[in-house]
């Protein structure tokens, strides 16, 4: 990706952070900071794959792309700023070559677009729409559902249904029926409440290593949310992240 003429960089080694980091940072056009380019190894059959992961901004958009070392794209994903409330538009996430099995190139450039959230103290989340196969890759990132239609809502929640006999998710199916015939769609927290009911659900199948069977298959997408609230919240989890793929960056508050 290039990035546009204009484009001003300052080297940021140390600024007000909410992380301990080793990468270096840049700041662009006195506005946003972004991550230096940095290596990371990622799994090629039995074999790893040396490759770099890189971002850049024209200060509208943001790009964190995945290159091999021969320079070649493995993944690019495209996101604009939304400056009145904060937020981070995930446009586009996508593996170029899963023909040619590098394992992880989706994953490193999420967590390329987190650690620019964290970084950047006027952004308070990362939203996205998520086709309905990609779901529980955004959920295993701890991202939420965000659909703000009560009918699309309900419909969600009524789908949950079909794993009445399903006993590692009981208590999901007991959510939902209470729930839908306690609430009225109407009601000033359906749209908060129902998401979290669904959530609950996701991250069950997640923790069931279920989201690969056909079962468990979502047919259509829906709105999705991660909050900086939600990382700092969950900072293990995604430390544990950041050390597993070998990125140099931990969050310390």
């Amino acid at each position: 990706m290039k990035i546009s003429n204009n484009t001003q960089y300052t080297t940021t080694p140390q600024h007000n952070s909410i992380s301990f980091e080793a990468l270096k940072f840049k700041k662009i056009n006195n506005y946003v900071n972004i991550f230096e380019d940095f290596p990371i190894k990622l799994k090629s059959g039995n074999l790893t794959e040396d490759c770099f992961v890189r971002a850049s901004s024209d200060a509208k958009r943001f790009f964190v792309d995945v290159e091999n070392k021969e320079g070649r794209h493995l993944g690019i994903s495209t996101s604009n700023t939304i400056k009145d409330n904060g937020t981070l538009y995930n446009n586009i996430i996508q593996n170029l070559h899963q023909d040619w099995n590098v394992q992880g190139v989706g994953s490193a450039m999420r967590l390329g677009q987190i650690i620019i959230l964290l970084e950047n103290p006027k952004m308070n989340k990362i939203k996205l729409f998520s086709m309905g196969n990609a779901v529980f890759f955004h959920s295993k990132f701890k991202f939420k559902p965000a659909i703000t239609d009560k009918q699309e809502l309900t419909e969600k929640l009524e789908d949950i249904l079909v794993h009445s006999n399903d006993t590692r998710f009981s208590k999901n199916v007991e959510d939902v029926k209470t729930f839908l015939s306690n609430n009225d769609p109407s009601k000033k927290d359906y749209i908060k409440n129902g998401n979290e009911i669904l959530n609950k659900y996701l991250q069950n199948v997640v923790k069931n290593n279920l989201h690969k069977d056909p079962k468990f298959h979502i047919h259509s997408g829906f709105d999705m949310e991660l909050t900086k609230k939600d990382i700092i919240n969950n900072k293990d989890f995604y430390n544990n992240l950041f050390n597993k793929f070998g990125i140099d960056y931990q969050i310390n508050t």
